[in-house]
């Protein structure tokens, strides 16, 4: 069973480990376990099993909120990730290392 989404509409922001590049987003859903965001920049650089880490400001909460994900889907500007608890980071840069 899928976690229950909730519809936002909140300005964030897509870093891509390992690269330098930063992209500002939206963030349209959240859920306890990922969320989907979309852009306007034409070709940013983004495949199926990035590593990322989002910030997303939280303005009616006047704060900004960072999270690492990885992304599991992408259909052209749009993009779903799932979150990866801090600790899993590591290990995931690991493995791809390995391959």
């Amino acid at each position: 069973m899928s976690a229950q989404r909730y519809e936002t509409n909140e300005p964030a922001s897509i870093e891509v480990y390992g690269r330098r590049s930063i992209m500002a987003a939206t963030l349209r859903n959240l859920s306890a376990t990922g969320a989907c965001l979309s852009w306007d920049k034409e070709g940013f650089q983004l495949e199926t099993g990035d590593l990322v880490c989002l910030t997303v400001e939280l303005g009616g909460l006047n704060r900004r909120h960072r999270v690492n994900a990885e992304v599991i889907w992408r259909a052209g500007k749009e993009m779903g990730v799932t979150f990866i608890p801090r600790e899993d980071l590591v290990q995931r840069f690991t493995n791809r290392t390995r391959r």
